[in-house]
């Protein structure tokens, strides 16, 4: 019977995947941890089906590096629509960790960090303030402009994200997001026309 494998090293392995195989690992692990803290108030986790504890944050941030990936990627429909779950999960998941912390810290047996200086959390990408604020939500559905018009013409987006590549005032990217239904009908239209060939 083979030993079961280091909690951490497998969250180090997983960006190694393809982009499918990631979200179909991170969907399979996520229900079976077990959020705890640490003395320094490290938010951590544990599988039973893994050995040693791991750093919920690490994969917190993969959880936000995939959602982005499918973007960059260029994803397929099916790709995006398989990472949606992955919101819910991770929300709650952190929930629970933000509980067992907050009691700790309260408690006495954890010691609560000093953020003095580092800055808006959200804004430097922490993820469990990204992720509790729900900034992360249906980030597999947005597009860049050209090609959400191209899927989807003139349709209203649900969602719109502006910035400036590489900080380049001159190189502004818009992206648009799409809803789960758009994507889904999109999705059912693409089968109709390939049943008619």
């Amino acid at each position: 019977m083979a030993q079961p494998q280091d909690l951490q090293a497998h969250i180090d392995h997983l960006p190694s995947l393809p982009l499918e195989e990631t979200i179909q690992e991170i969907l399979r692990l996520v229900p079976g941890l077990t959020p705890s803290v640490s003395p320094a108030a490290d938010r951590l986790i544990t599988h039973d089906n893994y050995t040693g504890t791991a750093h919920l944050d690490k994969l917190g941030k993969l959880y936000l590096q995939t959602g982005s990936r499918c973007i960059a990627e260029h994803a397929s429909l099916a790709t995006r629509l398989s990472y949606l779950p992955l919101d819910a999960l991770f929300l709650e998941l952190y929930e629970r960790s933000d509980d067992i912390r907050n009691a700790a810290i309260t408690a006495g047996t954890a010691t609560e960090p000093s953020y003095e200086g580092q800055g808006c959390p959200c804004c430097s990408g922490e993820p469990s303030a990204v992720i509790l604020m729900g900034f992360a939500d249906g980030e597999s559905l947005y597009f860049e402009e050209e090609e959400y018009r191209r899927l989807w013409g003139n349709v209203e987006s649900v969602g719109t994200r502006l910035y400036y590549e590489d900080g380049d005032s001159k190189r502004r990217v818009c992206m648009l997001m799409a809803s789960k239904e758009q994507v889904g009908e999109l999705m059912e239209r693409e089968r109709g026309a390939m049943a008619m060939l």
